[in-house]
Formats: structure tokens, C-alpha cells, sequence
């Protein structure tokens, strides 16, 4: 707002760098860079225009510039008052330089942590996909575990107790068992939920199936006849909801 200064004190003289007989006076544009002095001039025109009346204190954030050019951002809280004809401005000016600075400061560390998020969120996308795979690879690795457990081993320690053993021989068979279902029976345990309640037995018949196996080969690992493997597999179909449908058994299991 266009006017003259009539008061100068040391926080003035320390902010701009005039000494007060170089500004008492003078008009108050000396304290505005040439860039804005137009808009301030709209301002003051728009205050003007109130009337000659007591505008209340308000504050702006503006710019200053120093008598050796520098400029810097300033807050300035204004009034006026009417005294007989004349209308007079009031003006306090604070230099907020160091508020700016923090408000750029914390702007620049929001921005750093937006980003810093984002990344956090790509890294959580990769382990999340990491450990999926992880967890498919077990899964795959406890299958085929099992598998050759029931399919490579156990059928053999049946064949074993089949033989004619002492009682010393036969406890070390049924150890040897005992160890094994202890083994395979976290694994045994998560198929029986996959297979939907499956017994062990039947069980034992879908990862041969799943193996590709015949019925026939089936009934010869585990010494049954082949109307039991059958009976098993119709069971297994009963319970994947497979009866009378056409799905190949095999390749269902395959896709569990």
C-alpha cells in the first residue's frame, strides 16, 4: 500500500539495512521489489476503496527487499485508522525467512517419505510374491517327500513284516515305520486338508494316481486287489465332486 514512512525503529534498520534518516519520508515502495509493486498498488487500491474507515489488523505473507537488493519473504500484519480527513496505515513486518525454510524443509521430507513409501510398498509386492513361491516350492518339495515315502519305502516294510521275523526284528520294523509316519505326517496332515478330508489310504491312492500310475501298478505297490484301487478311486472322485463327470482324475489332481 502506497505511503509515506513515518516511523522507523531498530528491528527495521537491522531488517532492511536503511538507516532511519534514509527512509523516514520516503514512500514505502523502497521497501517492495520493483516485480510486485503493481499488485501491492491493487491492494492498496482495494483498501482504499472500503472508505475512509478502521480496517482491522490483518496479515499478509509478502516480499521485502533489502536497500542492498537482496529480497527475502516477510509477514505483514496492517491496519488503518481514519484521523479527521486522513487515512493512516499501520504496519508491523516480520521477517519469516527461517519459517519458510522449515515449511521447504518439511515439504522435502514428505516428499522423501511419499517416496520412500512407494519403494516400501515395491519391496513388499516382491517378498509377497517371493514367498508365495517359497511356500508353492515346499509344497512341491513335501509332495514329492511323501510320495517317495509311501510309494519307495513303506510298501517294502510291509513286505518286510510279511516275512517270517523274530520279535526282535519285527520291533525295529515297527520302529522304522513308526519314525517314518512321524516324518511324513506334518505333510500327510496338509494333503488330507488339500484332498478335502481324504483318508490316509486314499490319500495314498491320488498322489499314485496323480504319479500317473495304473490301477493295476497301484495295486501291486500297495498288495491290494485291484477292485479295492478301483473302489478307492471312485471314492476320491466322490469326494472331489468329480462322479459322473468326465474329468480325468489325474489331471484334476494334477491342478490342486
Amino acid at each position: 500500500m502506497l505511503g509515506k514512512i513515518i516511523f522507523w525503529n531498530k528491528a527495521a534498520e537491522k531488517m532492511f539495512g536503511y538507516q532511519e534518516h534514509e527512509v523516514l519520508g520516503k514512500s514505502n515502495q523502497i521497501l517492495i521489489p520493483k516485480r510486485i509493486q503493481e499488485s501491492e498498488k491493487k491492494g492498496r487500491e482495494r483498501v482504499t476503496k472500503i472508505g475512509h474507515s478502521s480496517v482491522p489488523w490483518t496479515a499478509v505473507e509478502s516480499t521485502g527487499v533489502r536497500k542492498d537488493g537482496n529480497e527475502f519473504p516477510v509477514e505483514i500484519s496492517f491496519s488503518s485508522w481514519k484521523l479527521g480527513s486522513e487515512l493512516y496505515f499501520g504496519a508491523t513486518i516480520r521477517d519469516i525467512t527461517e519459517r519458510k525454510r522449515a515449511e521447504e524443509f518439511l515439504k522435502k521430507r514428505e516428499q522423501e517419505l511419499e517416496i520412500k513409501t512407494s519403494n516400501l510398498d515395491e519391496v513388499n509386492t516382491a517378498l509377497r510374491v517371493l514367498l508365495k513361491s517359497r511356500d508353492e516350492d515346499r509344497e512341491e518339495f513335501e509332495d514329492k517327500v511323501l510320495l517317495n515315502v509311501k510309494e519307495l519305502v513303506l510298501p517294502y516294510i510291509e513286505k518286510i513284516k510279511n516275512i517270517k521275523l523274530d520279535s526282535r526284528q519285527l520291533d525295529y520294523v515297527n520302529i522304522l515305520e513308526s519314525n517314518l509316519n512321524d516324518i511324513v505326517s506334518p505333510f500327510l496332515n496338509r494333503l488330507s486338508s488339500k484332498y478335502l478330508k481324504l483318508t490316509p489310504t486314499e490319500i495314498r491312492v491320488a498322489n499314485l494316481v496323480k504319479e500317473g500310475k495304473t490301477t493295476k501298478d497301484i495295486a501291486e505297490i500297495m498288495g491290494l486287489a485291484k477292485k479295492t484301487i478301483d473302489f478307492y478311486r471312485e471314492n476320491i472322485r466322490r469326494k472331489l465332486g468329480l462322479k459322473n463327470k468326465k474329468t480325468n482324475l489325474r489331471t484334476h489332481l494334477l491342478s490342486v
